[in-house]
């Protein structure tokens, strides 16, 4: 539980609308957000273009849900399924950050492949780079970057009302070293007795609005360290396309945690951020029926028959052979162990021949066809 001086500072601080510079700023969020160590919840919503693209572009419209975590290290996980309202299309995506690997990764069905292609990505921890997630409007996962007062600039901009609260307004930029003319700053209305929670966020291009996240719903859940204030529901609307910001918002995303999913101050296992070994394993239950309807139907796409998969499934276990047998060569390689390349070039041709013979039988399956 925060301290009772620190509620006093913030309550104090919203009824006199003190003016606060960025060193108080700066320490009365790390102190509201101290007590938050980690959140796994299941998120669900709907994303929809506005106007007449509602149906001329119906295939963007989509329904989604998905199971998400994040701790205050930076890390984050994050399996979201989305299905188009108006089509048949289908998105499984499983993304995730690991602090001890160093690394953004990212896993889906590749369309028109039948597998799955894991690319690596490297971004600043904190950084969100997930669709439909709900980090876009968790506060606390914004603030994970702000280590230090150096690394963002700060702006005091008053004290609003936003339904009905009175929050405190600043402005923040991440990164005031970028000189591009649409490079984002971002204004945020804070809830300080509850939290320190934005329920207000808008996104600048150049001046020019990019994207509002409002609507943002608080919920107080009990924890272990006493009762925690935390987001359950926004409306994030994007205005910036293009180059240009609309005066109307061209897509309007209504993103919601189901509320008794989320857990708070738990601890997570490193597991937990791990790309390859949550792609494969059980999902959240509530989240698996989707996650089944969404791989068969990749499968009955890109998939024939069973026939047509048995030859590719037997040039998979021979390219992993192989592959198991180029590890084994590195290894050897780099312990300085000097072989014999030809023998072990030798061992390697009929890996190689098996390959090429099964990937002559698809192709003669195809011919046949």
């Amino acid at each position: 539980m925060p301290g009772i001086f620190l509620l006093l500072t913030c309550a104090f601080c919203s009824q006199q609308e003190a003016k606060l510079d960025q060193n108080q700023f700066h320490e009365i969020m790390r102190k509201l957000h101290q007590d938050w160590t980690d959140v796994t919840l299941i998120f669900e919503g709907e994303s929809k273009r506005t106007g007449s693209e509602e149906k001329t572009k119906a295939d963007r419209n989509f329904s989604f849900q998905g199971e998400f975590s994040a701790n205050s290290r930076g890390e984050w996980y994050q399996e979201t399924f989305a299905k188009s309202l108006f089509g048949d299309r289908e998105v499984r995506a499983v993304e995730a950050v690991s602090e001890k690997k160093g690394y953004q990764a990212a896993a889906a069905p590749t369309p028109g492949s039948k597998s799955r292609g894991v690319r690596t990505e490297l971004y600043p921890r904190g950084i969100m780079r997930a669709v439909y997630s709900p980090a876009q409007y968790l506060f606390p996962f914004h603030f994970i970057r702000l280590t230090s007062i150096e690394v963002y600039a700060y702006e005091f901009l008053g004290w609003e009302d936003v339904d009905g609260v009175r929050c405190l307004k600043v402005m923040i930029d991440n990164a005031p070293r970028n000189t591009s003319s649409l490079h984002a700053i971002r204004h945020y209305w804070l809830d300080l007795a509850r939290g320190g929670h934005a329920l207000r966020i808008r996104t600048l291009r150049g001046g020019r609005l990019s994207q509002e996240i409002d609507g943002i719903v608080l919920q107080e859940f009990k924890t272990d360290r006493g009762p925690r204030w935390f987001p359950v529901q926004a409306r994030i609307s994007e205005y910036f396309r293009d180059g240009i910001s609309e005066p109307s918002p061209f897509n309007v995303e209504l993103n919601y945690a189901v509320r008794d999913t989320v857990v708070l101050n738990k601890g997570l296992p490193e597991s937990t951020f791990d790309v390859w070994e949550r792609l494969n394993s059980p999902g959240h239950p509530r989240v698996n029926g989707l996650r089944s309807i969404v791989d068969q139907k990749y499968l009955k796409r890109y998939a024939k028959s069973n026939e047509d998969r048995r030859p590719k499934e037997a040039v998979e276990a021979h390219l992993e052979k192989a592959e198991a047998q180029r590890e084994v060569l590195d290894a050897s390689k780099s312990a300085g162990d000097e072989r014999n390349w030809t023998s072990l070039t030798q061992s390697l041709v009929p890996a190689a021949a098996a390959v090429l013979v099964c990937v002559g039988l698809v192709w003669w399956r195809t011919r046949k066809a």
